[in-house]
């Protein structure tokens, strides 16, 4: 296959953020070269969403660290992913260059460029599953890593020096923070109900802000990069942009934090991971300041999905529609049994409007 090389434009702090810095500017049919060690899974899904007809890792996308989930991602999908070429492909092509894929060889017309395995389902459950078998030790450092992070930054969780300001009164306020990802997307859809009755105040983290307002919600506070927000997006909206994201924390990690500095009420968050593996499907320093922001958040802190399941109704639309109905049937029969019935209900047709 052929197309159109998305690759890294310079270095990048966070290889996670350069990939779905790439995804962005990814259109339909190109072939995605990326510099990311364990691929996690909301890059991956990122990528999915640009619909590239290839993607080729320079590093390998399963280490066997831990099981991080964005290889399996892609090609469930049906996405070809080229791996482990060595980072020597990135001096040999540049963005915009036209390639050709072939049995796991980037070729630029006729010139081998790089090599790598091509991955498939099977081999990716597999080396999922080897990696697993290490995760005890890796739960463990990340114990350590977010004791480490806990102390480095003690300071901006526990007395918010360094923080931000945004301008905006959280205080006694529910706030809603959205990260990027598929899952924040599906989150949102069954939070509307609840964002409705309780008007939040909404934070959208990088990419995360583009799914905030299309779930028709009004988006107060951006923070990070968010790429192209459209028409959607209000003129006197707040903006943090990602040079003020302090060193080690995501945008999502910052808004958290941000929002439980300034005495909310409540802080949803959506789209975060939830689970034991996907808090594992992580670098190590991302996964300790994760679970840092989460301590120092505490019981402030619910994930979206907690909210949409309390926020239903317990008797859903479609069961109130079928009690009212079975009750006007129920008062039918009883005129039509009774002597007089008849008469009684046309003079309740006449004086009804309807």
């Amino acid at each position: 296959m052929t197309g159109v090389a998305r690759a890294p434009r310079g270095p990048s702090v966070d290889p996670a953020t350069s990939t779905r810095t790439i995804a962005r500017r990814t259109e339909q049919g190109d072939i995605v070269i990326l510099d990311q060690i364990d691929l996690d899974r909301v890059s991956a899904e990122a990528l999915v969403a640009a619909r590239p007809a290839a993607v080729v890792n320079v590093r390998p996308s399963l280490s066997g660290r831990h099981p991080a989930r964005g290889a399996s991602v892609l090609v469930a999908a049906g996405i070809p992913v080229i791996d482990s070429t060595g980072t020597g492909l990135l001096s040999e092509l540049h963005d915009g260059q036209r390639v050709r894929i072939h049995e796991g060889g980037v070729y630029h017309r006729d010139r081998l460029l790089g090599q790598g395995d091509v991955l498939t389902v099977a081999g990716v459950a597999d080396a999922e599953h080897r990696a697993r078998i290490g995760m005890a030790g890796r739960l463990d450092s990340v114990g350590s890593d977010a004791a480490a992070f806990l102390r480095t930054h003690e300071e901006l969780l526990l007395e918010g020096v360094g923080l931000p300001d945004s301008g905006l009164s959280m205080a006694g306020r529910q706030v809603l923070v959205v990260g990027p990802g598929e899952r924040s997307r599906a989150e949102l859809a069954g939070l509307r109900r609840w964002a409705r009755e309780r008007r939040p105040l909404v934070i959208g983290a990088d990419e995360g802000a583009g799914l905030v307002l299309a779930a028709g919600l009004r988006l107060d506070l951006v923070v990070g990069e968010p790429g192209d927000l459209g028409k959607g997006a209000r003129k006197r909206m707040v903006r943090i942009g990602a040079d003020a994201v302090p060193p080690g924390l995501s945008a999502r990690d910052l808004a958290v934090v941000m929002a439980a500095h300034a005495d909310a009420a409540l802080i949803v968050l959506a789209g975060a991971p939830a689970s034991y593996d996907e808090l594992l499907d992580r670098d190590r320093e991302s996964a300790a300041a994760l679970l840092a922001v989460r301590l120092r958040a505490g019981e402030l802190l619910v994930d979206a999905p907690a909210v949409t399941a309390l926020a239903s109704p317990a008797v859903g639309l479609v069961a109130a529609w079928s009690v009212a109905l079975a009750g006007v049937l129920a008062i039918v029969a009883a005129l039509a049994a009774v002597p007089g019935g008849h008469e009684l209900a046309q003079r309740l047709r006449d004086v009804l409007p309807w």
